[in-house]
């Protein structure tokens, strides 16, 4: 993806985050800071289960991040992250569970730079 492409694609949608806490921008900005602190702690938890093929712990940190994801209107993870919690379910494929979850973890540093500039 070209450069100044990433910078136009608007990966967060805080709608819900928003009517949630009435539009309280202090409230917001510490949801967005603590999500992204747990969003690392996830993406190194799954980075560390691909390396020990520990497909228990992939379908939890999978199944973690999709609510965070969620909240702060990153639609475009969902449908990843769930197929990485299938997989890791089902004990199957790590060559694509590590190919996912490069994928999540790329528009997630785009997500949490977005989400930043809003804050």
């Amino acid at each position: 993806m070209p450069h100044n492409l990433k910078e136009q694609v608007k990966l967060c949608d805080l709608t819900y985050l928003n009517e949630m806490m009435f539009g309280n921008e202090e409230m917001i900005a510490e949801l967005i800071h603590d999500f992204a602190e747990q969003t690392a702690v996830e993406l190194e938890l799954l980075q560390m289960a691909i390396s020990s093929e520990d497909f228990s712990t992939i379908k939890q940190s999978a199944h973690k991040m999709k609510s965070g994801v969620g909240i702060m209107g990153i639609s475009s993870l969902v449908p990843i992250l769930t197929e990485v919690e299938k997989m890791g379910a089902e004990a199957r494929d790590m060559a694509r569970i590590k190919l996912l979850v490069d994928q999540v973890n790329e528009i997630t540093l785009l997500a949490i730079t977005e989400l930043n500039k809003k804050s």
